[in-house]
């Protein structure tokens, strides 16, 4: 039987999924939902046995409380497995490609969905979210989800920074602004694994972003 999830269904369970204590709150910084919302989304996968009430370990993950017990909602196994399913786990592997006459003269391609996803944000360029649906035929909660789970490997100056910091840096009389998120950084409405590559793109030389940005101490550039 199909378990259909909205988008706030999908990244609520995909967040809770990922923690160890199987926690649904807090959400993460990508939920612009105000608490009332939230609070039907959650009374909604109760019901739905997609989640269920538990003692809250921590105050950051009361769902609601009841007298003085703090209670949390927490992610099932039936939640994890519509997160399962709609993360489509069959996803087809790519067939191998035929060996060309002249391996020099053929550009590698990434054989996974995966692979293509974070080629893309590498680029000089970046990839917006719409580029990254496009490209990969994911609905967009599941390449949202998949951003969320490569943030490792997309960049290690994220998770030295709070998600949600907004950065400031005015060069040649212009400021930029840079929203700091799990799975990396947002730039004029384009998704960049690395502060370097935005400032390559602010400046077209390559300097150190997070250097550039004030978040590292030695030699700077000045604007």
């Amino acid at each position: 039987m199909t378990t259909e999830l909205s988008d706030l269904h999908y990244v609520l369970l995909g967040t809770a999924a990922k923690r160890a204590n199987g926690s649904i709150l807090p959400p993460s910084d990508g939920v612009g939902v105000i608490r009332a919302g939230l609070t039907r989304a959650i009374n909604a996968l109760i019901k739905r046995g997609l989640a269920q009430e538990a003692d809250a370990a921590d105050e950051s993950s009361i769902w609601r409380t009841d007298g003085k017990r703090k209670i949390a909602a927490m992610i099932t196994e039936a939640g994890r497995a519509a997160v399962a399913e709609a993360d489509g786990k069959k996803l087809e592997e790519a067939p191998p490609a035929p060996p060309p006459e002249d391996p020099s003269a053929v550009e590698a391609k990434p054989q996974t969905k995966q692979a293509l996803l974070l080629a893309m944000l590498k680029r000089e360029e970046g990839a917006t979210l719409a580029q990254l649906v496009e490209a990969t035929s994911w609905l967009p909660h599941t390449t949202r989800a998949a951003l969320t789970g490569r943030t490792g490997s997309i960049s290690t100056a994220a998770s030295a920074i709070k998600p949600g910091t907004r950065l400031v840096r005015s060069w040649h009389g212009k400021d930029h602004h840079v929203l700091i998120r799990e799975d990396g950084f947002i730039y004029e409405d384009t998704l960049y694994p690395s502060l370097s590559q935005i400032t390559k793109r602010i400046t077209g030389t390559s300097w150190s972003g997070p250097r550039f940005f004030g978040l590292k101490k030695g030699k700077g550039s000045h604007g």
